[in-house]
């Protein structure tokens, strides 16, 4: 069985990835949030800031007085996100395993 030219992305996005879609017409990547995974259009799972880049991001859009909270907050939900990875990834290895 053929594995389908967008595999990778789709099940990236099943386990909550955010993805990012572009093709000729485009000049740059676009937010997808209802991907329909069509071969002639090219699809990537949107890239991970770095914490230095959430950090900056952080400081261009609060006040000083407020973006280490803010930081925080962001860098907390990006350790959650990888900790989820991780877990799915070992729910299917041993589901794979367990055949």
């Amino acid at each position: 069985m053929n594995k389908h030219i967008h595999q990778k992305e789709i099940i990236a996005w099943a386990n909550g990835s955010e993805i990012e879609m572009t093709h000729h017409l485009l000049l740059a990547w676009v937010e997808c949030e209802h991907p329909e995974w069509q071969k002639h259009i090219q699809y990537r799972v949107k890239p991970e800031l770095s914490v230095l880049e959430l950090a900056v991001q952080a400081l261009e859009a609060l006040e000083k007085d407020e973006w280490e909270e803010e930081v925080e907050r962001r860098v907390q939900k990006r350790f959650a996100q990888i900790k989820f990875q991780e877990e799915v990834e070992k729910g299917i290895d041993m589901l794979m395993h367990n055949d």
